[in-house]
């Protein structure tokens, strides 16, 4: 992801991140998140690193990040450009051909 889609990747501590406490039984509900300038932070609990039984839930999450919300905030970023091209390209075929329109 880091090579191919430019996203950067780290681990933290979401809860405090995002200063929601942890629920009771300590374990994280908030995994991972994806940011606006292509940054994926990823719970310090799934790092492979520190605990490989987690891998699994780590791959997973970074897939969701990754492949789940990066898309589709890179189409809504192009969208209003898109939806440009797509009058332009309207208003010129009427233009050209009035009794096709």
């Amino acid at each position: 992801m880091e090579k191919y889609l430019k996203l950067r990747i780290e681990f933290d501590d979401m809860h405090a991140r995002h200063n929601i406490p942890r629920p009771p039984n300590g374990q994280p509900d908030i995994l991972g998140a994806i940011y606006g300038d292509g940054s994926i932070f990823i719970d310090e609990s799934l790092d492979p690193e520190e605990n490989p039984s987690r891998e699994g839930r780590f791959r997973f999450t970074l897939a969701h990040e990754g492949g789940g919300h990066w898309p589709r905030r890179a189409v809504r970023a192009y969208l209003p450009a898109i939806a440009a091209a797509i009058r332009s390209f309207n208003a010129r075929r009427r233009f050209l051909n009035p009794a096709s329109a």
